[in-house]
């Protein structure tokens, strides 16, 4: 007797909406924010969040009066309307990101902006709240377009059909000795690896193990300059493009990425350090950016000083680089004039 499939059997469908979306995060520094006259709009140099439309944005400042409220406002100029949102906040002269505001999701045109109201002039204004550093005022916002949509459909039958996991896969191949090539040492500790991954991954890899040199003949790489702990997370992203422990240990996977020349490891690392520069830590950040040739950091460490330079010079790394590293110095002080060249310029 034939078989046929039952009237109640249960088939399981998914569909999913996956938006494209852009994002910037923009810093606006004003100065000699107590000199701007009240009830006035002043408005930031022109970015972008790389969209496809390519529309230009600008924060708009809103300075009010005494008793009144701040306000600012992302404006748009592109020639069709689109979708986006905006998260906004105040850095303090601790460097401390305070007074966060959100704008949700909304359709944007030239004539309709997104907005919010920041706190009253005379708040920014009093010394004992530390909005300002040495008058200046530092806002950034985190702005996001949405491009476009799309919708797709997925049926399956008697469960959620699995594919193959390619980063698990990988994953799982660092830990599996039996199809290891080569051996890398550090210190004590030795980590099995596979030739084509690391010469895929890393130009100065492809360099030693293709050309007739030590590690190719032998089998075996001493690396130098890192921690074994530093190496095994370098080889993680090698085959997993991602460094769960990146927060923790960016300063010293830079200096190993760098190194090894992987280019997407090492501006992960620049960004990680981004985000968490201080007035404690910035120059050493700045010197570290420096030495790994990081443009990217080294021009945020730059800029981050020039606002808190007053906190900055009280520290005992800026009085030593001072000293010692009249370079870098002077790459602040001409960080200095090329914005004030291009603010004049506007």
């Amino acid at each position: 007797m034939a078989s046929s499939r039952g009237s109640d059997e249960l088939s399981h469908c998914f569909s999913f909406q996956e938006y494209k979306k852009s994002t910037c995060l923009h810093t606006w520094v004003i100065r000699d924010f107590s000199l701007l006259p009240v009830r006035s709009n002043i408005m930031s140099g022109p970015f972008s969040t790389g969209a496809a439309n390519g529309g230009k944005w600008r924060m708009t400042l809103y300075t009010g009066e005494s008793g009144a409220n701040c306000s600012l406002s992302l404006c748009y100029d592109g020639s069709y309307p689109v979708r986006a949102k905006c998260k906004a906040w105040i850095i303090d002269e601790k460097g401390f990101n305070i007074n966060h505001k959100e704008m949700p999701v909304q359709h944007v045109t030239v004539e309709a902006s997104l907005s919010c109201q920041l706190i009253t002039r005379s708040a920014l204004l009093n010394p004992a709240n530390s909005y300002l550093t040495d008058d200046i005022f530092t806002l950034c916002c985190k702005l996001t377009v949405l491009e476009s949509s799309t919708s797709t459909v997925a049926c399956t039958l008697g469960g959620q059909l699995r594919g193959p996991d390619l980063k698990g896969d990988l994953s799982q191949l660092l830990t599996d000795r039996q199809y290891a090539d080569i051996i890398l040492t550090v210190g004590e500790k030795k980590f099995h690896a596979h030739k084509t991954v690391l010469i895929m991954r890393s130009p100065v890899f492809r360099a030693m193990l293709m050309n007739d040199m030590k590690e190719k003949v032998e089998g075996e790489a001493n690396l130098s300059g890192m921690s074994a702990e530093v190496l095994e997370e370098m080889l993680t992203f090698m085959y997993t493009d991602a460094a769960p422990n990146i927060a923790r240990m960016a300063s010293d996977l830079l200096q190993a990425a760098d190194k090894y020349d992987i280019k997407r490891l090492k501006s992960m690392c620049e960004q990680e350090l981004c985000t968490s520069i201080s007035v404690d830590n910035v120059v050493d950040t700045l010197r570290l950016a420096d030495t790994c040739d990081a443009e990217g950091l080294k021009s945020f460490a730059a800029c981050y000083i020039n606002v808190h330079i007053t906190d900055v010079k009280k520290t005992t790394s800026w009085k030593k680089m001072a000293e010692e590293e009249h370079n870098l110095v002077a790459y602040i002080y001409n960080k200095v004039i090329l914005n004030y060249s291009s603010e004049d310029g506007k």
